[in-house]
């Protein structure tokens, strides 16, 4: 059974990682960093989701900028809360 995988955040570390190990591992990937999608919006969200139809979904996608997080706090919980419960 080959799985489809789709990766958010991939524009990160993180998610630049998994991007080549999939690569390596030649299965079927589809990668998106924040300005592709942007997974804060539910809509676009859930459209990409039920277009792909992945078997799994990496979220490599959050807010880090730790010392930010204190002055944008709903910025942070939108992206490492919210957007996680709409994927």
């Amino acid at each position: 059974m080959t799985l489809t995988y789709l990766i958010t955040g991939a524009g990160g570390q993180l998610g630049s990682e998994w991007v080549r190990e999939l690569e390596a591992r030649e299965v079927e990937y589809h990668a998106f960093g924040s300005k592709e999608l942007d997974i804060t919006d539910k809509d676009k969200t859930e459209e990409v989701i039920a277009e792909i139809k992945p078997d799994v979904i990496i979220n490599t996608a959050a807010y880090t900028k730790v010392d930010l997080a204190e002055e944008e706090p709903d910025k942070a919980h939108k992206i490492n809360g919210e957007a996680v419960e709409i994927l």
